[in-house]
């Protein structure tokens, strides 16, 4: 009889059993029994009780294992990491750091492994971060700049890339000021006449097609009040 048919039989008879310990005792009884009658037989000689004293001593086993192999695992992450006893409170020489876990502990001595294995991936992340950061606050600036002239925009832009901003908050306060600052170069060059290209601004024309500013300068340059020069209609 196939071992699967001898774990049904089991699992029909023992319903209430663990199905890993019905599982040990059918590959025993498939490797016992030399035909299918002796398989039924084995099954139908089982007891509850003979099965509850194979699961509990099965059990034991398995427990046993865990343990020696937690044991075995701790000791490995003691001798690889190289870890130490944290300092005690001196008013009470049994206490430990209640913040720091105790280092006895297994799943302190895994978090503290882990951490110390993910760390050169930390700093990875964390730098990639701050890139990705910057250069959005460095296109909020460029966008913000855009219409001051050449070599001060340049200069801006050095100056921001030397900036540390600790907090998002201090970047805020940063952009708010160089709105401020890009504001009053653009409309100190508007006042003078002067664009952000470094061309001279003669300002919007009129229906002849003569801008302001080039009416005033006719005038100032031939004292005449007809910019375009010819007879009056």
């Amino acid at each position: 009889m196939e071992f699967t048919e001898i774990l049904a039989l089991l699992t029909a008879k023992f319903s209430g059993t663990r199905k890993d310990v019905l599982t040990n005792i059918a590959k025993a009884f498939a490797m016992a029994a030399s035909s299918e009658d002796d398989a039924k037989k084995l099954v139908e000689g089982l007891t509850e009780d003979k099965v509850a004293a194979f699961s509990k001593d099965f059990r034991s086993g398995i427990d046993r294992e865990v343990s020696n192999a937690k044991t075995a695992h701790e000791k490995s992450l003691r001798d690889k990491f190289d870890f130490t006893e944290k300092k005690s409170d001196p008013s009470d020489p049994g206490k430990t750091d209640p913040g720091k876990g105790d280092p006895n502990d297994v799943s302190t001595i895994v978090a503290a492994a882990i951490e110390k294995a993910m760390a050169p991936y930390k700093a990875v992340i964390d730098n990639f971060n701050a890139d990705k950061i910057n250069a959005t606050r460095r296109q909020k600036v460029e966008e913000i700049i855009k219409d001051v002239p050449e070599h001060q925009r340049n200069k801006m832009l050095k100056d921001f890339d030397r900036m540390k901003f600790e907090k998002d908050e201090d970047f805020d306060a940063y952009l708010e000021d160089t709105k401020t600052d890009a504001a009053t170069i653009v409309q100190d060059l508007a006042d003078k006449g002067i664009s952000g290209t470094g061309g001279v601004s003669f300002g919007a024309v009129d229906k002849n097609g003569v801008s302001a500013g080039v009416a005033a300068y006719i005038k100032d340059a031939t004292g005449n009040d007809n910019p375009l020069g010819g007879k009056e209609v």
